[in-house]
């Protein structure tokens, strides 16, 4: 599971609550601005702070060994374009929390950019 996965986890488990933004940073104790750069791919948080939000939704992060095979141990990298005037527009006032639907332009976005990646 990577990073995207983690935050698409993270925000379909605080939508499926019924969470708001405000409401997971109050639980995690940490302010509102940070969840909405997480949900945005703007800033992946600390690993201390993102066990918090994670624990605020009722979710852990599981660490396990992998076998390495010969294949797995030489890694496969790809290189692509970020094409930015394609990205949704994110708020710049901190303040704002970003709607859903704004969340899942992001996402779609986000998912388009690791399939052009893969290809």
């Amino acid at each position: 599971m990577g990073v995207d996965e983690i935050i698409e986890e993270i925000y379909n488990r605080r939508v499926e609550l019924g969470y708001t933004q405000k409401e997971v940073a109050d639980r995690a104790g940490i302010k509102q601005p940070a969840i909405a750069r997480l949900e945005s791919f703007v800033n992946i948080p600390r690993l201390d702070t993102l066990m918090r939000v994670l624990k605020a939704l009722g979710l852990r992060l599981r660490v396990e060994r992998i076998e390495q095979s010969s294949e797995a141990a030489t890694p496969k990298v790809s290189v692509g374009t970020l094409q930015t005037s394609q990205m949704p527009y994110i708020p710049e006032n901190d303040e704002n929390e970003i709607s859903d639907q704004q969340l899942r332009e992001i996402h779609q976005w986000q998912a388009n950019e690791n399939q052009q990646l893969a290809a």
